[in-house]
């Protein structure tokens, strides 16, 4: 869809019109070097110093009564020879105000300034305008909330200054574990399998037209699933006989455990919680939906009953507007059906009636012009349907129908139903089918959500130019001339007939698209391409199965095959063939245990060999042929974090006592022998290299042998920092334990005492406290376990980190509502962004956005702003509800399972 240049012309003049109205009369323009400003507080070489210095956050400037900015050019962490301040205030006063500049290991800087008012010049107009530009730039490109508002003063901006608008794409926010969480929780590879925010690149508008029926899909071969499912019976899911094959499904046992899920994962966010995702605005998703039919989440079920449902849609565009169906198991169906619609019809308000018949089968229907009543029902064969979208219900039918394949048909349901069977503790079940994922990657599914988005980019650049009349409630409705499409304006925001409003953006399936532009046509060319040189051999499906209580919150997915490019090539390498060892998991309370499978016939763990063998080529036995399976590194409890958590300063601490970090690696041992070679070995070796610069002598402990390593004396006089350095080491049957804490190996060799004395039957009542339960291994080749006390020691030692990553998350809402209570300074900036934009803008530590007179900004009230920071919460009340996690990876032969298992209060 084509932006037509006299829509944009419009739209300009509109926003030209809209900030005559707003902006003051005969402003005073500013243009001060910071090495000339007059600073009340604050050094002015440090001040220069910052705002040139490389790697400092985005700066901020408030001042009273006016706004400033720094000239930093439009992208963000620029290089500036000199940098100026520039502001526009009111005439005739001395403008006073603050600059904010924070940095990632320093934190936020403060300056208090006063400019006086015999320095305004008029001829700085266009100086100060560029700066104001380049600020809503630089704020585009860093993907903060208020993109729509930042692009269209950014556009409206360079033309008043006769320029081309600074292009530039969002980088969006920090990461906050995201990484390591999306590795273990499969996240990463869900979204490298599916890519479903990759945008198709289309270059240009022109071009004629092409059939899109004439555009070849993905064809990457479908994984043959016949001998696997052969001899497979598992219990299926009812309602599978109803769900299109190429559609996503989730299914619940039962209403109320959907129900419970739905409300979690709208407040939490899915696939299993954010426990690493600090969420910046609340979307509302589950009440758009309930609004939209007309029935809550937690209400269906004392409806119908408590049978089972599933949930499906054409795609998971919830965000922006998807088609979406609930089946819901009924004995009775028509009857049921009847109960249902009544309650459903209640809150239809000006809805009319849009029921109608398809195939032979009448459907009910009810929906408003701007779909926020969007009502449809059907009564099935054993079950009832509701959606949102009359194209949804018409395939339900089909289905019903046998004119299109059913899920149930599908092998790799059978499959994965069979791996994950029903009953038990199960939640939730989630399956992609490979034809889900397929059509997904097709020329319809891809070209058709590009237009959506440029559609969307439409609606937030006219909801942005008519943000005083929406804001304000000046009209009732007003049309828009836009060519090729029925536009409107109410008291609800920008509508359109075509493409939804940004309440609800018109779904991809009932878009009429029959053919293309040639470039869009060429973009998904190049798309599809690139995409399928990612794929060695098969194209293949995702099953997830959750569990959601008081207590647990558990998921366990499994990707089959892995995208050939995917983030976990290097550890499969390492890992595949080989299986973690759970007897290294010993029961003992550790703050943390990571494990990971070793594989020492894989290729990476050959080269480190040899590595190994030509850095010391005084060695005369193979480095690591000793090695097990299996290395486990892990955190002991100990008096350490007692000590961080008391110390004033944590990182002097830490610098002064790194020596003493209770951090164990285990190492699973194949052959004592070799092993004994080894050391010895290498012992000789460094004696021999580095002669008298090291001491190595056997300690005893408790009738068990353990060896400290540390520097000679001789090595301390000249290397006073080595002074408390020491690696020590003990050897058992199977495993050799290494650390830099003496205690931490002290107590390995008592726990290894008290189990042996129990394995032989020497133990008697009182003589040692009872086992503490089984730590899980959750996965085959990478494990990881987090206690309750290392969640709080996590804490100690990342709290500054944790912290200042969720307060950078914090205040990237705070320029938007700052410009919103500018704007309109008797209202509250986060109702004006919800009213326009209908999100709302939340602090991640939980936290609310208010106005500071004082400082002349929005702030946060458990983060401030960067003018007064606060130390609000380490992590996001969802973490600090978590008393333990479990998670696990376990590399297959096409693709990997992962599970993860959160317990909390």
């Amino acid at each position: 869809m084509a932006f037509d240049a006299r829509v944009k012309h419009r739209l300009l003049l509109v926003a030209f019109s809209t900030l005559a109205a707003v902006a003051p009369a005969q402003d005073a323009y500013f243009n001060v070097p910071l090495a000339a400003l007059t600073l009340v507080e604050g050094d002015a070489n440090q001040l220069v110093q910052a705002a040139n210095g490389w790697g400092w956050s985005e700066p901020r400037v408030a001042i009273d009564g006016g706004q400033a900015w720094l000239d930093l050019g439009p992208t963000p962490n620029a290089w500036r020879e000199e940098v100026h301040l520039l502001a526009r205030a009111a005439p005739g006063k001395t403008v006073q105000g603050t600059i904010a500049i924070g940095h990632y290991r320093s934190g936020w800087q403060v300056w208090r300034f006063e400019i006086p008012a015999d320095r305004a010049d008029a001829k700085e107009e266009n100086a100060v305008v560029r700066a104001e530009r380049d600020a809503y730039a630089r704020l585009l490109q860093l993907g903060w909330a208020g993109g729509a508002w930042f692009r269209h003063r950014l556009e409206g901006l360079s033309a008043k200054l006769g320029e081309t608008a600074p292009v530039g794409r969002g980088r969006g926010g920090g990461e906050f574990g995201d990484e390591a969480y999306e590795m273990f929780t499969a996240g990463r590879a869900l979204a490298e399998n599916l890519q479903l925010d990759r945008d198709m690149n289309v270059r240009g508008d022109g071009g004629g037209e092409v059939a899109l029926a004439s555009l070849p899909g993905i064809d990457v071969r479908e994984y043959d699933w016949t001998a696997l499912v052969e001899k497979l019976k598992p219990q299926l899911d009812p309602l599978a006989r109803c769900v299109p094959a190429d559609q996503h499904a989730f299914f619940v046992s039962d209403l109320a455990r959907g129900a419970r899920l739905l409300r979690e994962a709208d407040q939490n966010g899915a696939p299993v919680l954010q426990a690493m995702e600090p969420r910046c605005q609340d979307e509302n998703l589950l009440r758009r939906y309930e609004d939209q039919l007309g029935v809550r989440a937690g209400e269906i079920a004392g409806i119908v009953g408590a049978g089972s449902a599933v949930l499906t849609g054409s795609d998971v565009s919830y965000r922006t507007g998807t088609d979406v169906a609930l089946l819901v198991e009924a004995g009775e169906a028509e009857t049921t059906l009847d109960a249902l619609w009544q309650h459903m019809s209640k809150t239809a308000g000006d809805a009319v009636d849009v029921g109608g018949e398809h195939a032979g089968v009448r459907y009910l229907g009810r929906a408003s012009r701007d779909r926020r009543v969007s009502r449809y029902a059907v009564a099935l064969t054993g079950a009832v349907a509701i959606g949102n979208s009359k194209a949804q219900i018409e395939r339900l039918i089909d289905v019903a129908k046998g004119t299109v394949p059913a899920l149930a048909s599908a092998p790799e349901y059978v499959y994965f139903r069979d791996r994950y069977a029903r009953g038990g503790d199960e939640t939730g079940f989630a399956m992609l089918t490979d034809a889900t994922i397929r059509r997904w990657c097709s020329a319809r599914w891809r070209i058709g959500e590009h237009r959506r988005m440029r559609a969307l980019a439409q609606l937030f650049e006219t909801t942005a130019a008519h943000a005083e009349e929406l804001v304000r409630g000046k009209i009732a409705k007003k049309d828009l001339a836009v060519p090729g499409d029925e536009m409107w304006l109410d008291r609800d925001g920008v509508h359109s007939a075509r493409w939804g409003s940004l309440w609800f953006c018109t779904p991809v399936a009932e878009l009429a698209l029959d053919s293309v532009t040639e470039a869009e046509a060429d973009a998904y060319g190049r798309w599809r391409d690139g995409y399928q040189r990612n794929w060695t051999q098969f194209f293949d499906p995702i099953a997830l199965r959750v569990q959601v209580d008081d207590k647990v919150l558990a998921a366990d997915v499994s990707v089959m095959p892995l995208i050939a490019a995917s983030d976990y090539k290097k550890s499969i390498e390492v890992s595949l063939g080989a299986k973690i060892d759970p007897a290294l998991a010993d029961a003992h309370p550790v703050l943390a245990r990571l494990m990971m499978a070793i594989n020492p016939a894989s290729r990476p763990f050959k080269m480190g060999t040899r590595l190994a063998a030509s850095m010391a080529p005084g060695l005369d036995v193979d480095p690591l042929a000793w090695m097990g399976e299996t290395v486990a590194l892990f955190a002991d409890p100990d008096p350490f974090f007692a000590d961080l958590a008391a110390a004033g300063d944590p990182d002097e601490f830490m610098r002064d006592n790194w020596y003493r970090l209770p951090i164990g690696l285990e190492v699973a041992v194949k052959s004592p022998l070799r092993l004994t070679a080894f050391l010895a070995g290498l012992r000789a070796f460094v004696e021999d290299t580095a002669p008298g610069m090291t001491s190595w002598a056997a300690q005893d402990h408790g009738g068990k042998k353990y060896v400290r390593v540390g520097p000679s004396e001789e090595s301390k006089r000249e290397m006073r920092e080595l002074e408390h350095a020491a690696l020590f080491y003990a050897v058992s049957g199977k495993r050799v334990l290494f650390s830099l804490n003496e205690d931490l190996v002290k107590r390995a060799l008592d726990r290894e005492v008290a189990a042996a004395t129990v394995k032989d039957g020497g133990a008697k009542d009182g003589d040692t406290p009872p086992a503490p339960d089984p730590v899980p291994v959750l996965g085959e080749s990478m494990a990881l376990h987090v206690s309750a006390t290392g969640a709080q020691a996590l804490r100690q030692l990342s709290g500054k980190v944790a912290r200042d990553e969720l307060q950078r998350y914090s205040y990237q809402n705070l320029p938007i509502l700052d410009e919103w209570k500018r704007l309109f300074p008797d209202l509250d900036p986060v109702d004006v962004h919800e009213r326009l934009f209908k999100v709302r803008p939340t602090c991640p530590g939980g936290g609310q956005y208010l106005w500071s007179d004082a400082r002349h900004c929005v702030e946060s009230s458990t983060y401030g702003s960067p003018f007064a920071p606060r130390s609000g919460p380490v992590f996001p009340p969802i973490v600090e509800r978590l008393t333990a996690g479990d998670f696990g990876l376990t590399f297959e032969k096409d693709g990997l399972r992962a599970r993860a298992t959160l317990t909390r209060k």
